[in-house]
């Protein structure tokens, strides 16, 4: 039986460069495309599909709720997140959301058909970067405390990630289709909730705390 897999992304040329790849590891697989969310799950359920690849920032997605919507349209699809949000900053949460995979769209050829196989040989696929990202964690482990991230919403680390990656309200309020005015206010909380007054200290704690939410 063929291997069914669904790529969903909003830009075409990125559909056909990772069906394209994709059919070179699995010369026989049967691929369907999605290009918003909606279709996404939609497909999932009409095809029932082994391995889906998608981004995290197509239109009607909520990213942080993404794994979890998936899996109510099919336990059993393996999920690889390719994405071109920070690794560091986002593979963690989509790791313990269920997903089987993140992978950043600057990943080479070579990477990206290790992930495909890894996925649906092994069941998992974490990439280099993030395998010594994780090491270092762990190794540091005992020198730090209570990871304080654990305290933010999904949607609040949301605001914090783009806030750590240089963004203005304007830019996360459209990036996330929110008013500036609830930006705000999420930026509010997350300070308050870390105990923090400004954007290096939120860097800070980004780059201390992160990658311990796997370990």
């Amino acid at each position: 039986m063929s291997l069914k897999i669904i790529i969903a992304d909003d830009h075409s040329v990125v559909r056909y460069g990772i069906s394209q790849i994709a059919k070179s590891v699995y010369p026989d697989a049967e691929i369907t495309f999605a290009v918003d969310f909606g279709s996404m799950l939609e497909e999932t359920t009409k095809v029932q599909p082994a391995l889906i690849i998608c981004d995290i920032n197509m239109p009607g997605c909520d990213s942080f709720n993404l794994v979890k919507n998936i899996k109510a349209e099919s336990d059993t699809a393996k999920i690889l997140v390719f994405s071109a949000y920070s690794e560091e900053l986002y593979a963690p949460r989509f790791l313990l959301e269920g997903a089987d995979g993140y992978l950043h769209k600057d990943a080479d050829l070579a990477t990206i058909r290790t992930a495909l196989r890894d996925i649906m040989d092994k069941g998992r696929f974490i990439s280099p970067a993030m395998t010594e990202y994780f090491l270092d964690a762990s190794l540091s482990k005992k020198r730090v405390g209570a990871n304080p991230l654990k305290l933010l919403s999904n949607r609040e680390m949301e605001v914090a990630s783009l806030l750590s990656q240089g963004l203005g309200l304007l830019e996360i309020s459209n990036t996330l289709t929110l008013h500036s005015s609830t930006v705000s206010t999420y930026k509010n909380r997350v300070f308050e909730k870390l105990n923090i007054s400004n954007i290096p200290e939120l860097l800070n704690i980004i780059r201390t705390y992160h990658s311990l939410e796997l370990l």
